[in-house]
């Protein structure tokens, strides 16, 4: 009976500790401390008297619990460890000393302001091999980094309310330790993202006229503001709703290749998607004597519009020039427009001079060009002098060789390049020449809006890889 309600075995929770063999840890620097718990009990931490809420834990019974103390306090320093239960309690208290320690220069690159869901990456630099303990607003992060010394960058954590946190690089060794501090901006929330449609590369607009782009904001709500060629069209503002679909209009009547700006802000940190598309003028002044631009479509008869390529170019181009008047029924019921949903015009011009054009062939199969098709005009009186040639295509009037050429729809291009060099897998060289074949044209057919032609070769030249022109 005595035994029973006397004995040596305690009811009450028992702790015991282990402080570690050292008695002294350098400010700064976290020191282990495990205790075995011998009944399931709430556990405790105090330093110095003062309970810290962050390390209370549930034990169960003979768990062996740990917790860690970083102390700056220049003198002795006990902790105690209590346990409570049902039957009471126990505690065990140790002591060390805290020493001054060596001093670890930390430096840390604050961030950014940044959203919650996309926190930002910070770089601690170290002065000394340490490790690196990241806090947020006093609280330990699940981030270590161990450093010999240099710059380490660390992914900071996701999730935290909006508002400014502080964030607290610690670094400690053996011998001593530091730290650095930044405040953070945390905004709610995630970055607004958007995608947008631009139109084929191949595609084009009349001045003055409406081009449309779908734009979706994939992630957030925010405000869609508008810019045409960097000024903004406060008419598109509006409100947009995360996964809505939006179209937004580009109309300019510059000539050429325009942009489209579309920015998503939710206030803090605004996003961008670009387009370009080109304008081209309708119908533009036509000259009596030339067609000064791309024409882009053409038809025969009844049929369908057909792309119209070069070689139509050249052709349409000498018709209008008057200089195809003799297969003027051939090409009777032939039409041209600029482009779709501009005015029609008729190949031949009742109204036109009789110029002095020819057909241009341009090939160089050699040198990757797929071959062109200009208009060549006999400004002066020797044909066999290329000076005395002046070319027109695609509204250049007078095309140079080896320029790159700006079209009337803004497209740079080389129309007439230099020959080129080649070098075989045995290293052997061979230059090919660009050839320059005017053409007179000896008969025009028109079958099922195929426009053929005949002709003479009435002279040919050649350019080199240096732009040296040879009469063929």
């Amino acid at each position: 009976m005595c035994e029973e309600c006397c004995g040596d075995t305690p009811s009450y929770p028992t702790v015991t500790l282990n402080c570690g063999s050292s008695s002294t840890t350098p400010a700064g620097v976290p020191r282990t401390i495990s205790a075995i718990i011998s009944q399931a009990a709430t556990v405790t931490f105090s330093l110095n008297g003062v309970q810290d809420s962050s390390q209370t834990i549930t034990a169960t019974a003979n768990q062996t619990v740990q917790f860690v103390v970083r102390s700056s306090i220049l003198k002795t320093n006990t902790v105690t460890i209590t346990a409570n239960n049902s039957n009471g309690s126990g505690s065990a208290s140790c002591s060390w000393t805290v020493i001054a320690g060596t001093s670890i220069n930390v430096t840390m690159a604050c961030p950014d302001p940044s959203y919650s869901s996309q926190p930002p990456r910070v770089t601690v630099t170290t002065d000394q091999t340490a490790t690196i303990e990241i806090y947020v607003d006093n609280s330990l992060t699940p981030i270590s980094i161990t450093t010999n010394g240099t710059s380490s960058t660390c992914t900071l954590p996701s999730g935290l309310s909006a508002g400014t946190h502080t964030i607290t690089a610690k670094a400690w060794n053996s011998t001593g330790s530091g730290q650095a501090t930044c405040s953070w901006t945390v905004w709610a929330g995630s970055q607004p993202a958007l995608s947008i449609t631009c139109p084929d590369s191949s595609s084009t607009t009349i001045a003055g006229q409406s081009q449309s782009f779908p734009v979706t904001l994939t992630q957030a709500d925010a405000t869609i503001t508008v810019f045409i060629n960097g000024v903004q069209d406060n008419s598109q503002t509006t409100s947009v709703t995360a996964g809505q679909t939006i179209t937004v209009t580009g109309t300019s009547s510059v000539v050429g290749t325009n942009t489209i700006q579309v920015v998503a802000s939710d206030g803090h940190k605004p996003v961008s998607v670009t387009c370009n598309w080109t304008v081209v003028q309708c119908d533009p002044a036509l000259n009596s004597s030339y067609i000064d631009f791309n024409i882009h479509q053409y038809r025969c008869c009844s049929g369908d519009w057909k792309e119209a390529i070069c070689y139509h170019n050249a052709i349409i181009l000498m018709a209008w020039a008057g200089c195809l008047s003799q297969w003027q029924d051939q090409l009777a019921n032939c039409y041209w427009r600029k482009i779709e949903n501009c005015t029609e015009h008729p190949f031949n011009n009742s109204t036109a001079p009789s110029k002095n054009l020819y057909f241009v062939s341009i090939t160089n199969t050699n040198c990757n060009f797929p071959g062109h098709a200009v208009v060549g005009e006999l400004v002066g009186s020797d044909i066999t002098n290329f000076n005395d040639w002046k070319f027109i295509q695609w509204g250049n009037m007078n095309i140079i060789p080896g320029n790159i050429e700006t079209t009337d729809d803004g497209e740079q291009i080389v129309q007439m390049p230099f020959g080129c060099i080649t070098t075989d897998q045995n290293g052997n060289q061979y230059e090919y020449l660009t050839k320059i074949e005017i053409q007179r044209i000896t008969g025009i057919s028109v079958t099922n809006c195929s426009i053929t032609k005949t002709y003479d070769v009435l002279i040919t030249f050649y350019i080199d890889s240096k732009g040296v022109i040879t009469r063929g």
